[in-house]
């Protein structure tokens, strides 16, 4: 019930998938960037079908994970981390369902990035806020290429709320309008 994603042979590697793969080299970076570990209490925004926090939990043990997503897709994701047997167990909360909730780290994989200004103010308000660090990929807010930016926080915006902000470019580039934020 995992899904048939197209998967390829890498030398030294096997038979994996591109987004796998992709989802390793984040986890990389966000360990190397903000120093996870297995203690870290994680909050993803925008969590998909869960195989960045597959990966989280399977490369550095992380078992407080926190998903934010639409109830059906936090029930995919739930599907998708039983079939590939993990441990994490996701459940469909409003933001401000528990205001006490505080996390070591909030990521997104372009999520974030994709939301109308609103909606990233509330997370910024309700998640963002009660995180000691952070590490987003993103496609608005710098620049307009590709005209997602329309209605979106700007970068000089998310700075106003976010503390010791950082910006860094991705690597590889997936997008004319992609770079990573992350904070300590």
């Amino acid at each position: 019930m995992s899904g048939n994603p197209y998967q390829y042979q890498y030398p030294g590697v096997g038979r994996v998938s591109p987004t796998t793969l992709r989802y390793i080299s984040t986890a990389i970076d966000i360990f190397e960037t903000i120093r996870l570990n297995k203690e870290s209490v994680v909050a993803e925004i925008g969590v998909g079908y869960g195989g960045q926090a597959a990966i989280l939990e399977r490369m550095y043990g992380i078992r407080n994970y926190s998903a934010f997503d639409l109830p059906s897709v936090i029930q995919l994701s739930n599907v998708y981390l039983n079939s590939v047997n993990s441990k994490l167990k996701f459940t469909s909360s409003g933001l401000s369902s528990d205001k006490n909730t505080t996390w070591d780290v909030v990521i997104s994989n372009y999520a974030f990035s994709e939301l109308h200004r609103d909606l990233q103010l509330s997370y910024i308000e309700h998640v963002i806020a009660k995180s000691k660090s952070g590490y987003m990929i993103m496609n608005s807010g710098r620049s307009n290429i590709t005209g997602r930016s329309e209605g979106k926080l700007s970068l000089n915006e998310i700075r106003n709320y976010i503390p010791n902000l950082q910006v860094k470019e991705e690597v590889p580039l997936t997008g004319p309008d992609n770079y990573i934020i992350y904070w300590n």
